[in-house]
């Protein structure tokens, strides 16, 4: 070994150098032919026209919604098969490479190796530098890396026999941690799927597989036992609205309030005031907003999503410990009229027949809105207090156990992947012997 001459780098084998990367490849920003001029581009045949979101690693590039006409072509940046590119503003280090001969816009760089790099290694090394890429972007708001920054990143080289081992090894064992992420990732959804089709055979058919049963008179339910009731959400809520504000008006004491974007991202089933760490609005709000306070059993609907799928997402307030909490931006509040279990009414909102009422009843078409209007439209299924109870108390301890399983495997993807960064970055700078 002997000292690179670079501190992070630190040793490296004798027969390795370190170099600059505009020394190995020859580095090209992308552009966009005019977009005013439709003649440039193509829907269905012509050159791909990447874009950061095409970007997908060792996978190389999704297809494109845009490709580039003989006209636009002659306007782009043009690489051929197998070039790296990697995103240089905003999402720093995002890579991904050409599968067929394709453009770029001018958000990402192409880095095309000389003969000294073997393809696949070059590859492999840049994608363990993400860190020098941030390092040598600039920029505030938003951070730009530009080509001739990024050919002042240090690039290790070893001898070209030593690269293609490197590339082959890394080959392997890369796609070894891949398929064990995938098949843990496979394995998820199915915990997920069964954990929905729990959800949704408990809270329509009850515990009881020897109960009599009867028509519901909806079709996408079913058969449901014979002394339950059908119910719309009309009956069964009085709704009402949040707060409108945005995230300039949060703050870090004042009264606590939850948001939209949380119920879709973070909070899925339930808030509660002990365990979930809230944002906050000012008191002010009290004087003429109280009606978008919540109360424990309350429930908050998001009423804009992106997708069907997330259309009616909502959140029941399992403790709030009387403190006072606000149903922020974009929601509809939702309270009981009757003595009903919350957590019951929550699992019964998640089952799959709900769901897709309320699926196909929202309007919009790349944000889809739902009112109370459509809420209360939705028919839901309501068993006696004291079965909703049961039903509450089942699901809980079952989700439980199977959220936990797929933390457990959401956890070993985080550690394969960490494994299989630190693995290549160890085997480019030489820390790692490959045979």
């Amino acid at each position: 070994m002997k000292d690179s001459g670079v501190e992070w780098i630190g040793e490296i084998p004798e027969e390795w150098e370190v170099i600059k990367l505009k020394n190995v490849s020859q580095i090209i920003t992308g552009n966009t032919p005019s977009m005013n001029n439709e003649k440039n581009y193509s829907s269905n045949e012509g050159t791909p026209w990447i874009k950061p979101d095409n970007l997908l690693g060792f996978n190389g590039v999704s297809q494109t919604k845009e490709k580039l006409s003989g006209r636009g072509k002659k306007l782009g940046r043009i690489v051929p098969k197998n070039t790296l590119l990697i995103c240089a503003i905003g999402s720093i280090g995002k890579f991904g490479y050409t599968i067929e001969e394709s453009a770029f816009n001018q958000q990402i760089n192409a880095i095309i190796f000389n003969k000294k790099v073997v393809n696949k290694y070059g590859r492999y090394y840049m994608s363990a530098q993400k860190e020098q890429q941030f390092n040598y972007a600039n920029g505030n708001v938003v951070q730009i890396l530009n080509s001739s920054n990024q050919g002042r990143i240090y690039f290790t080289l070893p001898p070209k026999s030593q690269q293609k081992s490197i590339a082959n090894f890394l080959d392997k064992k890369v796609s070894q941690i891949d398929n064990i992420v995938s098949k843990t990732k496979e394995s998820i959804e199915e915990y997920k799927k069964y954990k929905q089709s729990l959800i949704t055979e408990t809270v329509t058919k009850g515990l009881d597989k020897n109960v009599v049963m009867k028509d519901s008179g909806i079709e996408w339910i079913g058969d449901i036992p014979e002394h339950w009731d059908m119910v719309k959400l009309r009956k069964l809520f009085k709704f009402g609205s949040g707060l409108t504000i945005t995230k300039s008006d949060l703050r870090d004491q004042g009264i606590r309030v939850i948001n939209y974007g949380e119920i879709h991202s973070k909070y899925k089933f339930d808030v509660d005031i002990n365990r979930d760490k809230l944002k906050c609005v000012d008191e002010s709000y009290l004087d003429n907003r109280k009606s978008a306070l919540v109360n424990k059993g309350d429930f908050i609907f998001c009423d804009t999503s992106e997708d069907r799928e997330g259309s009616g997402n909502c959140v029941v307030v399992r403790e709030h410990n009387d403190k006072l909490l606000f149903a922020g931006s974009h929601t509809v509040t939702a309270r009981l009229r009757s003595r009903q279990d919350p957590i019951y009414i929550r699992y019964m909102l998640m089952a799959s027949p709900i769901k897709e009422q309320i699926s196909s009843t929202v309007v919009g078409i790349k944000v889809y809105s739902i009112t109370q209007a459509i809420l209360k439209t939705i028919i839901g299924v309501l068993p006696p207090l004291k079965e909703q109870k049961s039903i509450a108390s089942y699901l809980d301890k079952k989700c439980n156990e199977i959220d936990k399983l797929i933390s457990s495997k959401e956890k070993l993807i985080i550690e394969m992947e960490n494994y299989k960064r630190s693995l290549i970055y160890e085997t480019v700078n030489g820390k790692r012997e490959v045979k």
